[in-house]
């Protein structure tokens, strides 16, 4: 109904989840955010299918049913959650990411990529990433 709306009447939509799952049936383009700050942004396939951040494989990962058709599981994030009254100096995911290096908890990272898809860790680059295709993840748990 909501793409309909939108077609019908040329409407855009902000809509905020956590479900990964739901925002690949309505969305055409994605921001993940944590702790306030976009970590990622992109085109919905793009998101889906090549994520850069690690806290979007975790939202992926987590996509309910995933896991059951042959996917390596839910990431489980450890570490304590950032207080926003007291922001550190790195990367705010840095204390719950599992590829997180010192670097990651000195310096914010900087937004890098391309404008289309731009994300904020600095080792996005080296690291390969679970991703999704955004078919599966609108397929039934």
């Amino acid at each position: 109904m909501m793409r309909e709306l939108q077609a019908e009447l040329g409407l855009t939509y902000l809509f905020v989840s956590h479900d990964l799952g739901v925002v690949a049936n309505i969305s055409d383009r994605v921001a993940v955010m944590y702790a306030g700050r976009i970590v990622e942004i992109g085109p919905t396939e793009a998101i889906f299918r090549a994520p850069r951040h690690p806290y979007t494989e975790a939202l992926l990962a987590a996509i309910p049913g995933r896991h059951q058709r042959g996917g390596a599981g839910r990431i489980r994030l450890e570490g304590h959650v950032p207080d926003p009254a007291h922001k550190q100096p790195g990367c705010a995911f840095a204390d719950r990411c599992r590829y997180a290096l010192p670097a990651c908890r000195e310096t914010p990272p900087p937004m890098a990529g391309t404008p289309e898809h731009s994300y904020a860790c600095i080792r996005a680059d080296e690291l390969s990433l679970r991703a999704v295709h955004r078919e599966r993840a609108l397929e039934p748990a």
